[in-house]
């Protein structure tokens, strides 16, 4: 939150990291990302106004650094919704979700569909899955499809607001709170992703990661338990005390060869999927200590603020500096 003084974007090659182009920036990014296909590098800084003020998006060609396109989107009217949602690049475009939807085709950057009527809810980042872009409206959670920009269906049987919508390859899980990130108690609800029915709810503390679905069970974990629910029905298969003391750090879950592996900052650790037997758990010393979630958050709660793992969380999300992550998980 300090004041931000300049940045660049910078260019190179890889065989001999000589600079082929760079750019002076003297506002912090919102966000960019690279349309490979395309040969661009789009990118968008912050603005100072507010809501119904324009926003500028170029996309500038990766090896000469020329701007091949431009084009302004609204500021959200919602202030908080200008850091937690972004846009999601496709291999035919780009989709905003700024006020109301926006898909701009690639690589000239022409309006393809636009929908008006679209009021984002809740802090969750809508995901795209199969052509398939799932989100929480005012409406309710709505599937919409990524060619025509038609809703596919609309359910609005989650009510409070959604922390985390995530598409588990089969299934959609959608975690919802009144009181948001910072809640004690979330419901978690499985929905077939094809119509949007739910399956089953299960009560359960912030999720601090992703989900994941096996053949038997849906796998997350909290600050300190690693949770197995059947996919039928929802019951309780098994849930485990991780083998850490590490209620801030954001958590990667990932399954290989049925098996369960878990992630954060200081730590890695695998699973048997099917009985949830550890098989081993290495704690590790990061890169950089003092700038670890863990050491942030603990000097916060010295200085006597208020700090949980949803407040982590809800950090991640909100820190243009870590939206990558979620673009680029780690191995």
């Amino acid at each position: 939150e300090g004041k931000f003084v300049e940045g660049q974007l910078i260019a190179l090659t890889k065989k001999t990291g000589k600079i082929l182009w760079q750019r002076k920036f003297n506002k912090p990014f919102l966000y960019f990302s690279i349309a490979a296909k395309h040969d661009l590098v789009f990118y968008s800084a912050e603005t100072k106004g507010g809501s119904g003020n324009k926003r500028t998006v170029e996309g500038v060609h990766l090896t000469t650094g020329k701007t091949n396109l431009k084009f302004s989107v609204t500021e959200p009217e919602d202030e908080k919704r200008r850091k937690n949602t972004w846009p999601i690049q496709f291999s035919d475009g780009i989709m905003f979700f700024d006020n109301g939807i926006v898909f701009y085709e690639l690589p000239r950057g022409k309006v393809k569909w636009k929908r008006k009527n679209f009021h984002l809810k809740g802090s969750s980042q809508p995901v795209e899955m199969g052509r398939r872009v799932y989100m929480q409206t005012t409406d309710g959670i709505v599937a919409l499809d990524v060619g025509s920009g038609k809703t596919l269906w609309t359910k609005d049987v989650i009510k409070e607001k959604a922390t985390k919508v995530i598409h588990t390859g089969n299934h959609l899980c959608v975690t919802e709170s009144e009181k948001g990130w910072f809640s004690e108690t979330h419901t978690m609800s499985l929905l077939n992703a094809s119509n949007g029915t739910i399956i089953w709810k299960y009560e359960t503390e912030p999720i601090l990661g992703n989900v994941v679905e096996s053949r038997e069970a849906v796998i997350f974990t909290t600050k300190d338990r690693l949770i197995a629910l059947d996919k039928k029905k929802g019951k309780k298969l098994y849930r485990i005390k991780l083998p850490w003391d590490d209620e801030f750090s954001y958590h990667s879950v990932s399954l290989r060869n049925q098996e369960i592996i878990v992630i954060n900052e200081w730590n890695v650790a695998k699973w048997n999927t099917k009985n949830g037997n550890l098989i081993y758990h290495h704690q590790f010393e990061p890169l950089c200590p003092i700038m670890t979630t863990q050491e942030r958050m603990l000097e916060q709660k010295k200085m006597g603020r208020p700090v949980t793992g949803m407040t982590t969380t809800a950090f991640t999300y909100n820190s243009s500096m870590n939206k990558a992550w979620y673009t680029s998980k780690f191995n």
